[in-house]
């Protein structure tokens, strides 16, 4: 079942330590959250269905922890846990890898042992 944009924005918050596993966020911190998110969604949907081939409020359950990730990687510094500007861009990467993973639709070019029965 796809997650909403309140969903996602708990699981950053919570994740980043910024509130408890069983508190809520604030309609202020949420609010910026999911603001990042709709930012990053239009940053990617910008390249057609290669990136993001979802409703922006229904999240698939395959990309839901990628997007946590690189929405928290956007946010940190605002709660206190600044990050350097190239080890920002080396997570946005990694986390971007995860993603384009999971939509990837073209083949990689690498062998494949075959594997027969």
């Amino acid at each position: 079942m796809p997650a909403t944009r309140q969903q996602l924005a708990t699981a950053v918050l919570q994740d980043g330590g910024i509130i408890g596993a069983s508190e809520i966020p604030s309609a202020e911190d949420q609010q910026y959250v999911m603001g990042v998110y709709d930012l990053k969604y239009a940053e990617l949907a910008a390249h057609g269905n290669e990136y993001v081939y979802w409703p922006i409020n229904e999240i698939p359950d395959a990309v839901f922890l990628p997007m946590r990730d690189l929405v928290w990687n956007e946010i940190r510094t605002a709660y206190g846990q600044p990050i350097d500007a190239d080890k920002k861009e080396q997570l946005a990467t990694t986390i971007m890898r995860r993603i384009r993973r999971h939509v990837a639709t073209q083949a990689s070019g690498l062998p494949v042992r075959a594997i027969y029965f």
